[in-house]
């Protein structure tokens, strides 16, 4: 066995660690395309959408927030013009997405109430 051994080059080991290395790594890739591939594009992507989304939402909302105070709007249709905004681009209008207008309002309201409490503490 120790001949056998002795008898086996450096080379000839420095070329099966590179070949055992190329075959991990091809499997690797394989696990990554089959397994982590599929989990990205059904959690992860909705996901980036949906954050898209939201922003989208927030600029429409902070938009007929500024119309409804400076009088372009009347104010008690602030959320028919976010809705017809996001239809007219494309976006299908759901529960969902009036939830989403509903959770952008709220977040304003309490940066409003957060920018009038520092104004407050400053006075």
């Amino acid at each position: 066995m120790n001949e056998i051994l002795a008898a086996v080059s450096p080379d000839f080991i420095a070329e099966l660690v590179t070949n055992v290395l190329k075959l991990v790594m091809i499997i690797a890739g394989g696990v990554f395309t089959y397994i982590l591939v599929p989990f990205a594009k059904n959690t992860v992507i909705p996901w980036l959408k949906e954050k898209h989304l939201y922003d989208i939402v927030k600029k429409f909302v902070q938009a007929a927030e500024k119309m409804g105070e400076s009088g372009i709007i009347d104010k008690q249709t602030k959320k028919q013009f976010v809705i017809d905004m996001l239809k007219s681009k494309g976006v299908n209008v759901t529960p969902e997405v009036e939830a989403l207008i509903e959770s952008a309002v709220e977040e304003l309201d309490e940066f409003k109430f957060f920018v009038d409490e520092l104004e407050d503490a400053e006075e």
